[in-house]
């Protein structure tokens, strides 16, 4: 009878463990799997590109980027996307001081956490992609910023917002020029 038991625990253990599955990944191991998955793909497109001259230029300034390139056609079409990504994004700022206390916190004070989230994330993607999509990955070099906007003006996203998007632009100014000027004094070497 004792072993009925055992064996009874020892498969409830299994399914409980089953039920669990889905852990929790934390912040570490998903930018690790992202860099990983970035390499990897940056080198299929490295050995796409390798043997073809005729296209190298052309694959180089859209892996590195710079703002050099966009003209006002360019910025049209994407006009729309981003003054309506920064609506949005000044609209859930009062939503993202909520969930800055945690989601419990948030909840009890009466906000739908899921519809903020839903609301914050819609707002970047409709700022990071269509400056993306006309200056290339330089713009990633404006993720940095606002941590060092935190510093400045505290962590009231109402105020770290704007400030954000204002030390972003700098700052990808900032890096096209000299990125232009470092390649411009190793042409000269």
């Amino acid at each position: 009878m004792d072993r009925h038991y055992r064996r009874r625990d020892r498969r409830l253990r299994g399914l409980r463990d089953c039920q669990s599955w889905p852990r929790r990944r934390h912040a570490a191991q998903i930018g690790a799997g992202g860099a990983a998955i970035t390499a990897a793909l940056s080198s299929l497109a490295t050995a796409v590109v390798l043997p073809r001259g005729d296209i190298g230029g052309l694959v180089q300034s859209w892996l590195v980027g710079g703002v050099g390139g966009a003209t006002y056609d360019q910025l049209l079409p994407v006009l729309p996307f981003l003054l309506t990504g920064f609506v949005i994004t000044l609209l859930a700022a009062r939503k993202l001081n909520m969930l800055a206390l945690g989601d419990d916190t948030a909840a009890g004070l009466g906000e739908k956490v899921a519809v903020a989230r839903a609301m914050s994330a819609i707002g970047a993607v409709l700022l990071c992609g269509p400056i993306t999509a006309v200056c290339g990955p330089i713009g990633f070099v404006g993720l940095v910023v606002p941590h060092a906007c935190r510093l400045l003006v505290g962590g009231d996203y109402r105020w770290l917002l704007p400030f954000s998007a204002l030390g972003g632009a700098v700052l990808l100014i900032f890096s096209d020029v000299a990125g232009r000027l470092v390649a411009h004094h190793q042409s000269w070497m």
